[in-house]
């Protein structure tokens, strides 16, 4: 219930503070000098007051595409599991050998160059 008109009065009283903002822009737009580093802060303002008519709208027409992307980006997220291996058995076709050692004769040519008497 509003007795003493508080929201009419609160409306008026909106409507000149947001004409004094746009009065400024204005006076910005007739002589450009200065800072004009608030202009973004002015613009802003205006689209907080008066959103009806300084906000942009965005109108989505056709979600079909987004959907289908977010769909992919989705999928593209999911953990891949990698393949099983292969059991051993099928991989290892003959039972391994043992190594065996042998000693080879060393020639003259690396026996002179593994002496380290020399090199002191």
């Amino acid at each position: 219930m509003d007795t003493h008109g508080f929201r009419s009065r609160l409306h008026h009283a909106h409507e000149v503070y947001v004409e004094y903002w746009e009065s400024v822009m204005d006076s910005r737009l007739e002589t450009p000098q200065g800072n004009r580093g608030s202009d973004i802060l002015l613009m802003f303002k205006l689209k907080a007051e008066r959103p009806e008519k300084y906000r942009e709208e965005v109108k989505v027409m056709d979600a079909g595409a987004s959907k289908e992307l977010l769909d992919r980006l989705r999928a593209l997220g999911q953990p891949r599991v990698p393949a099983p291996l292969p059991a051993p058995s099928s991989i290892i076709k003959e039972p391994s050998i043992e190594a065996q050692y042998q000693e080879l004769p060393v020639t003259d040519t690396e026996a002179e160059g593994s002496d380290l008497s020399d090199a002191v």
